[in-house]
């Protein structure tokens, strides 16, 4: 008896337009990323003799560089895809 031949899954499609926007929108969101984490750091330096202040800032300023993070880490997968 003849075993049926197994189809293969075709591959996904990338939508390449659809990448492209999305890289380009990830880029933007970066730059803001970037302006913001620069801001927080003068507001750092102008906050050094207020403890609370400087504490708020810090906390502010990580969760600003984790987000930072993440979004370089989605325009890089996005950007692979594109290759």
């Amino acid at each position: 008896t003849e075993k049926p031949v197994k189809k293969e899954k075709p591959t996904q499609k990338v939508d390449s337009k659809a990448l492209e926007k999305e890289v380009r929108r990830l880029e933007r969101e970066i730059d803001a990323q970037e302006q913001a984490v620069a801001a927080l750091d003068e507001q750092l330096v102008a906050a050094a003799a207020d403890y609370k202040e400087l504490m708020r800032l810090t906390e502010e300023k990580e969760a600003a560089e984790t987000r930072l993070t993440e979004l370089m880490e989605k325009w890089e997968a996005a950007a692979e895809k594109l290759e």
